[in-house]
């Protein structure tokens, strides 16, 4: 039995920079893992592929990403050493990142079965042939395999880690409306014509060797999917404007939503938003969480 922790990210940025011909976009993100995390229990010699969560939303069958990577794992194993595994393991998933929120609960969730199995059968794939394998579930997984903090490109098979971010804010509230997102309706509904017109160089304030600061980053942290998915929901977008009017930290949506993210220097002062808006929310379905950066 392998237990291990399957975390969160958000979206420092996120630019979309061209439709292709395919129909899917091309992005630009910063993205890092925060300490909200699901809590996964793999066993192995089991007769069957097994995904079980205790949130009624996750599917529990073949469309389950954890159940595809398990699927992808074993077939990419068999092409790769001549070997037929008919092995099952069984999945469980305890779930605390809220689904459909942007956070990337169910692709972490599959880059986390991924490494569990590849350590378990003696690293048979490197880390970059385990993006690879990632790439094929799912565009957000392979950042889920390296995990550090990462400027990601193209269609999210571009992963280039930055190194750790200094003066790191004390604390991130996370704010969840009720509602999930669809991230395909999000895109669909996405206007080029309203996304932010990049007007200089990230690639040249971001330095791949390391020793970047969060105060770098200050005026690029931008989300060209949020006009899209306040639009398409409107609870999503009346929840907006309630956060404006009650976070005194800036706001911004992480990955297509529905979820929202404020960055405290001062942690009394994110205590006091998060206990306000946690006594506000009660029982309304919206959820506000006190996390941090993975550091």
């Amino acid at each position: 039995m392998h237990q291990v922790k399957s975390y969160a990210k958000i979206n420092l940025f996120l630019y979309v920079t061209e439709r292709a011909p395919s129909g899917y976009h091309e992005l630009l993100m910063l993205m890092s893992c925060i300490e909200l995390h699901d809590k996964l229990t793999v066993e192995f010699d089991q007769s069957e592929i097994t995904v079980i969560c205790d949130h009624p939303d996750v599917p529990e069958n073949e469309s389950n990403l954890v159940f595809k990577a398990v699927s992808i794992f074993f077939s990419s194993l068999t092409c790769k050493t001549g070997y037929l595994n008919r092995q099952g393991i069984r999945v469980t998933i305890e779930k605390n990142i809220p689904v459909g929120a942007g956070l990337g609960g169910g692709s972490s969730n599959a880059a986390a079965v991924l490494k569990v199995m590849n350590h378990y059968y003696g690293q048979p794939f490197s880390p970059q042939e385990l993006m690879t394998i990632a790439f094929k579930i799912g565009a957000d997984i392979p950042f889920f395999i390296d995990a550090r903090t990462s400027i990601v490109k193209g269609f999210g098979e571009q992963i280039c880690p930055i190194g750790a971010l200094s003066d790191l804010p004390e604390s991130i509230l996370l704010f969840y409306p009720g509602v999930a997102a669809s991230t395909a309706e999000v895109y669909k509904n996405l206007d080029l014509g309203l996304t932010k017109q990049i007007k200089f160089n990230i690639n040249s304030l971001l330095k791949t060797s390391g020793n970047n600061k969060m105060s770098d980053i200050d005026g690029i942290m931008h989300n060209d999917l949020e006009i899209s998915a306040c639009a398409l929901y409107p609870e999503i977008g009346q929840f907006r404007k309630e956060l404006i009017e009650s976070v005194p930290q800036k706001i911004m949506m992480t990955g297509s939503g529905s979820t929202f993210f404020a960055l405290f220097d001062d942690y009394i002062k994110a205590k006091h938003c998060y206990e306000a808006l946690a006594k506000r929310w009660n029982k309304t379905g919206k959820r506000v969480f006190m996390t941090s950066f993975v550091v």
